[in-house]
């Protein structure tokens, strides 16, 4: 992780801006270098050792590309192929193991095209597959589903391996996805000792469709699991480390359906599909508010007690944050400590998007930005900047990565990866 020494008097921003492959070993005079991550589109951003950021680019069933850069913003030379090793699944969320082993999960088609299965892939050090990893490094979870995928992961104690995802049937015409934890052992083998010989099957309350789109793991072993619905309601459903539901405090799952949101009166909560937990089981959802037309949109930050009650040390007293901030959000993070990082949507206006910081009480971050928000742009002006995810990489610093597009016609490079490091002013002493 990169250390903040002195004095910082403003938020600062390093950029890198991408083309096409590799080039360049550090930042330039100006905090600035040119480097090529072959159009790679972040959509998961992770903070690895020292200072190093990996970066997982968007998937497809023909592959996903996954870079790591050093401290200094170039390619891990040390990683891959100078920094870019390319997967050849669709990966959809990674994770990293004690030790500095990359765990990759998403899905990939059966061998006899009837269907796609869960495809989980450990990585070593230096990027290579690790052979003492399910068969050459590569676990395969077949569940006898028509369609089966993973879309999140998470590193529970001993090094087991957490999956969140769901399997079912899909065609034109119906789709009866299940909601789906699964638990590996550290070779990648089904855990017998979680669920149902490793598998937890969570029905939505609502009797719709559903997947588990993010999980995490608390410091006591229970797991916590967000599962969006069709109707576009976010349930939370928390597990012991065995898999049972949790039904002493958390009535086995809670939706994200807070007052102040009424639908028939036009005011909806379009929760993102993650979620943010803090140790003691406390969860953050964030989400855009849309009144009435849909014309006004902004930024919420919801808190719950493991009970499904909104926190009322949160925001305005209610458990609910309303940023000034008129956009939607795009991607968000939370510290163990309760600060919470937020990325909106693109501003039409300027082609920049805004970062918003908040205290652990829930209210704007006076050292950060300019009233707890920060300005951001990957390029140069005219370029339309979009964010795809963000971290924390230390203490005070945001690590923020997405892409930025130049609307020209015939433009050789149309679109670059940005990656940005927005810091926190340390506390006045």
């Amino acid at each position: 992780m990169r250390s903040i020494v002195g004095r910082i008097s403003a938020v600062t921003a390093v950029c890198l801006l991408a083309l096409t492959g590799f080039a360049g070993s550090a930042f330039g005079s100006r905090d600035r270098e040119t480097i090529r991550l072959e159009h790679l589109v972040p959509q998961r951003v992770v903070a690895y050792g020292r200072g190093s950021t990996l970066l997982l680019g968007r998937s497809d069933e023909s592959g996903t590309l996954l870079a790591r850069l050093a401290r200094g913003g170039a390619g891990d030379g040390t990683f891959g192929d100078h920094g870019l090793l390319r997967l050849d699944f669709a990966v959809t969320d990674i994770a990293v193991q004690p030790g500095g082993r990359i765990v990759a999960v998403g899905y990939g088609p059966r061998p006899d095209g009837s269907g796609r299965v869960t495809l989980v892939a450990r990585l070593l050090y230096n990027g290579s597959l690790d052979a003492s990893f399910g068969e050459g490094g590569i676990a395969t979870v077949d569940l006898g589903q028509p369609s089966e995928e993973a879309r999140s992961v998470a590193i529970a104690g001993g090094g087991k391996i957490v999956i969140g995802g769901s399997g079912g049937a899909y065609s034109s015409r119906f789709n009866t996805a299940e909601a789906t934890v699964m638990q590996l052992t550290p070779d990648g083998a089904l855990d017998p000792t979680f669920g149902d010989d490793g598998l937890v099957r969570l029905a939505s309350s609502s009797n719709f469709s559903s997947t588990v789109s993010d999980v995490a793991v608390l410091p006591t072993g229970d797991i916590v699991a967000a599962m969006p619905r069709e109707d576009g309601v976010l349930e939370v459903a928390q597990l012991t480390p065995r898999g049972a539901l949790v039904r002493s405090r958390l009535q086995k799952s809670f939706a994200v359906e807070p007052r102040g949101f009424d639908r028939a009166k036009g005011v909806s909560l379009e929760p993102l599909d993650q979620i943010g937990v803090l140790p003691d089981g406390r969860v953050v959802v964030v989400g855009t508010r849309r009144a009435r037309s849909g014309r006004h949109a902004s930024v919420v930050a919801l808190r719950y007690l493991p009970n499904g009650r909104l926190d009322r040390s949160f925001g305005g007293g209610d458990g609910v944050f309303i940023s000034r901030l008129r956009n939607s959000a795009a991607a968000f993070a939370v510290q163990p400590s309760g600060r919470l990082a937020i990325a909106g949507g693109m501003n039409g206006a300027n082609g920049l998007f805004s970062v918003l910081c908040l205290d652990p009480r829930g209210r704007p971050d006076s050292r950060f930005g300019k009233g707890g928000i920060a300005r951001v742009t990957f390029g140069l002006p005219g370029w339309q900047n979009r964010a795809g995810a963000l971290t924390f990489q230390a203490k005070r610093t945001v690590t923020v990565a997405g892409t930025v597009t130049l609307y020209t016609p015939g433009s050789p490079y149309p679109q670059r990866t940005g990656l940005a490091h927005l810091r926190l002013r340390p506390p006045v002493r």
